[in-house]
């Protein structure tokens, strides 16, 4: 099941009549009959283009997608489109590894959990017209030695964060959070070096609403609290915590609230910057040191917000007792 940015819920249905069914937020309730074009395959998942509104049908073990078209009007079927997508590389070479998931990212650009490595497209928004092209991103290790992402490795899933990264879960190789771009990974999860059970990976879903990072792996379900959340429209939510931090706290500061790329500077009472950073997503975390990386003193800190060309702003008040 999938919300969609309209309120309804759609809901895939494999093996029956009707493979595709939406639910809208009064209770109205329709069902699509899909077969003439699933023909028997087998739906792993669905997920919903925000920028086209388009139901995207994963099916199991295959080299092709479907996209579905309600034409913005989802309890009317006759003028509904559905087709079956295959992915083409830049020379028009269809693309034969089975596709696994797929995600839309905040770009709008689509991204592909292959059995041979990551794929992306820039828009799915012709895809009824033209055919879907693709591409390998590349991406750059610590050395300067340039490859294509993943290439090669067997995915199971892919999920989007609120800062735009792509989590990207493998079949016997860990999790790997990779950046918005896809040109570089971030960090990689294996059983050597954080809880996973195990580098089976399942699935993987993020709740932007606090960045929890799920994974589903052959020995049991595991999570993450990553440090990017969903970010706001401006400021009127913004609160820092825990405040005051108390002589016997050592873990993090946290600052919520944030339009996306904020940026935020703490002074002391005497404008001395203690820290200044950007955000990503929603949240930003201060080890509350200083810029020389030394606990810094007890007292009232201010803390700095501004957006994008300082349309929006924000100033609220930190106590820290040491």
């Amino acid at each position: 099941m999938k919300p969609d940015n309209r309120g309804n819920i759609w809901i895939a249905n494999s093996k029956s009549t009707n493979s595709l069914y939406v639910l809208s937020q009064n209770g109205e309730y329709l069902g699509f009959d899909l077969s003439s074009y699933l023909n028997g395959d087998v739906i792993r998942n669905i997920q919903i283009s925000e920028a086209t509104g388009y139901v995207m049908i994963i099916v199991e073990s295959k080299s092709y997608f479907f996209v579905f078209d309600d034409n913005n009007t989802p309890f009317d079927a006759d003028d509904d489109r559905v087709k079956k997508v295959y992915l083409y590389d830049e020379n028009h070479s269809a693309f034969n590894e089975k596709i696994m998931a797929v995600t839309e990212d905040i770009d709008g650009e689509i991204w592909f959990a292959t059995t041979y490595g990551v794929l992306v497209s820039n828009t799915i928004r012709k895809v009824f017209d033209e055919l879907l092209i693709i591409t390998h991103p590349i991406v750059t290790d610590e050395k300067g030695h340039s490859d294509y992402l993943l290439y090669g490795v067997d995915l199971n899933d892919i999920d989007v964060d609120a800062a735009n990264c792509k989590w990207v879960c493998t079949n016997n190789y860990g999790v790997y959070k990779i950046s918005p771009s896809g040109s570089n990974v971030v960090y990689r999860f294996m059983t050597n070096n954080s809880s996973l059970p195990s580098n089976v990976v399942n699935d993987i879903v993020i709740d932007h609403s606090s960045g929890n990072v799920f994974m589903n792996t052959d020995y049991g379900l595991v999570s993450y609290k990553d440090n990017t959340i969903k970010s706001s429209s401006d400021y009127s939510n913004m609160y820092v915590y825990p405040n005051p931090v108390r002589p016997d706290y050592s873990g993090p500061i946290v600052i919520k609230g944030l339009i996306e790329n904020s940026l935020i500077k703490i002074t002391d009472s005497n404008g001395n910057v203690a820290f200044e950073s950007y955000s990503s997503g929603g949240e930003l975390v201060w080890d509350g040191n200083d810029l020389n990386g030394k606990a810094v003193r007890s007292g009232v800190y201010l803390i700095f917000a501004s957006g994008n060309v300082g349309q929006n702003s924000k100033v609220i008040k930190l106590l820290i007792v040491r």
